[in-house]
């Protein structure tokens, strides 16, 4: 098109093919409180490139594992960047 004004579809409201009534189901997979004691959220739960591990049992584990030792982990805190603590000036050559 020659100009924006040209284009005869700019401005119209696109087509609805599908209502609300056309949506799946929302799906709920765990019970109120059931994924807060997974293993990704403990206190033992380690991640590398590698493998997951846990400290406790000694073993690999998958983020969705759980077991009954079970610790939260504390919740992590955004340092302020005027108190986030400095890197120390590179060595001169």
């Amino acid at each position: 098109y020659a100009a924006e004004q040209d284009v005869p579809f700019k401005g119209q409201k696109p087509v609805s093919l599908f209502t609300a009534a056309d949506r799946s189901p929302e799906l709920k997979l765990f019970a109120a409180g059931e994924i807060s004691r997974l293993c990704r959220f403990c206190t033992h739960y380690i991640v590398n490139p590698f493998r997951q591990w846990c400290a406790h049992h000694r073993r690999d584990v998958e983020a969705t594992d759980s077991c009954d030792r079970f610790m939260a982990r504390a919740p992590e805190r955004k340092a302020d960047a005027a108190t986030a603590e400095q890197p120390p000036p590179a060595p001169r050559l």
